[in-house]
């Protein structure tokens, strides 16, 4: 392994990990940074598809997906790790599609790389959808994963409900259906959905889209797991009282104080994070969460229930991270002990073929804030073709999830998952260490 050293300005970059050789890794100095807080960057390797040490094709049915969020389970000591749009076939996205899927390890060496033990849920030699999508374009073409958490046993992941991918007839914000969450209470094994925990896209922008009619959205965030042949509508929620357009992604996060903390964004990397929190025995019920407004003489001020979260949802003042330019997107959280800092990493932009979206990160004394200038860790494709081996050199990086059990030397060095878009499709382990 080559090490890649950065004289960053604050933090971390990483993705999972794997075997595919770490020849070809080259240094890049970082001179006009003035802060020095990272000491390097390695590359470790691969952690999905069929060149990765995890084999997910020959084992779970998969060559290629993305993403690679962290949640860990205390009951079993084992990590979930969810990702996003599945496929046998990266090359084509094709073949077996399942929107999400979940891998599970004990694996906390990650120096040599990650290893994965199974998943679930598992049937058939296959990783099967935790959240069953549509998979029907202009109305739900997936359900991608955007956070998780384990609250006395009980596994939570949060997933956004996507209307479509097509950013050509449609903007960012239009193309959210909800925000919804998933739960179970058996390891992992099934998994049901918390109908109250929905945040919905604003009602104006959705009635009526593209012909369908206007109840659609209200329709579709009641639809049940066994709907998708019958539209079967198990769930009650009215529409009307679950708008919450910065929530449609959600990242939770225990604040240590009581409270779960939930980072959410809007529009698909198209604006900044917002914050809602909730006491830990109340986290499945809607109308407890309280909401960020801004600060009152230097203190966070939290409104609670539904006016809270429009107050929130229209405030510029909201935002803790960026603003309606943030460009936002694939936030994770976690506090770093040997830092004695909450740390934020997310992209900026879209990642594609421009080489413009970079992974950048914040970090705050407190959770809510405020957090500090963003840092630049990896630059797009020009980072890309520097830190990575070949064969994954071309483009659009995105991701950066971290946890805080991905750690070594009580957070000195930890470990950060990001994705390719091409020319692979798989999520990659980066090992990231500070001074």
């Amino acid at each position: 392994m080559k090490r890649f050293t950065k004289l960053l300005s604050l933090i971390l970059v990483g993705g999972l990990v794997a075997t595919m050789g770490c020849g070809g890794v080259k240094p890049k100095y970082y001179a006009n940074n003035t802060q020095t807080l990272m000491e390097s960057v390695d590359y470790v390797g691969l952690i999905t598809g069929e060149n990765s040490k995890n084999k997910t094709m020959t084992n779970y049915k998969f060559g290629g997906t993305d993403l690679g969020i962290p949640v860990y389970n205390s009951v079993n000591d084992t990590m979930y790790v969810f990702f996003g749009d599945t496929f046998r076939y990266p090359e084509t996205m094709g073949g077996d599609y399942r929107s999400n899927v979940c891998l599970t390890t004990k694996d906390y060496k990650l120096s040599n790389g990650l290893k994965f033990d199974g998943a679930t849920p598992y049937a058939d030699g296959m990783a099967k959808e935790i959240a069953i999508a549509l998979q029907e374009d202009y109305r739900e073409k997936t359900k991608i994963p955007t956070g998780g958490i384990e609250i006395d046993g009980t596994l939570y992941m949060f997933y956004f409900s996507k209307y479509s991918w097509d950013t050509t007839t449609m903007n960012r914000r239009d193309s959210m259906n909800y925000g919804g969450c998933m739960k179970s209470t058996d390891n992992g094994a099934t998994w049901e959905r918390v109908y109250d925990l929905t945040w919905a896209n604003h009602l104006e922008l959705q009635a009526g889209h593209r012909g369908l009619p206007g109840a659609y959205l209200e329709e579709l965030i009641n639809l049940g797991p066994d709907a998708f042949g019958g539209l079967i509508e198990i769930g009650n929620l009215k529409l009307a009282e679950h708008v919450g357009y910065y929530f449609t992604q959600i990242f939770p996060i225990d604040g240590k104080d009581g409270y779960i903390y939930i980072f959410g964004e809007g529009g698909y990397r198209d604006e900044g994070i917002k914050l809602g929190r909730v006491k830990k025995e109340n986290f499945e019920n809607f109308n407890e969460y309280e909401y960020f407004t801004g600060y009152s003489n230097g203190e966070p001020v939290f409104e609670k229930g539904y006016e809270g979260l429009r107050k929130a949802d229209e405030s510029d003042e909201a935002f803790v991270i960026g603003s309606k330019t943030g460009k936002c997107g694939e936030h994770s959280i976690m506090y770093n002990p040997y830092l004695q800092k909450w740390i934020v990493t997310y992209i900026t932009g879209n990642a594609d073929k421009t080489g413009k979206a970079g992974i950048v990160l914040q970090t705050a004394d407190n959770i809510y804030g405020p957090y500090d200038t963003k840092q630049n860790i990896l630059l797009g494709v020009d980072d890309v073709a520097k830190i990575f081996p070949k064969g994954q050199q071309d483009t659009s990086i995105y991701g950066g999830f971290m946890h805080e059990k991905w750690t070594e030397e009580n957070g000195k060095v930890m470990y950060v998952v990001v994705s390719q878009y091409a020319p692979i499709y798989n999520s990659t382990l980066l090992r990231v260490q500070f001074k």
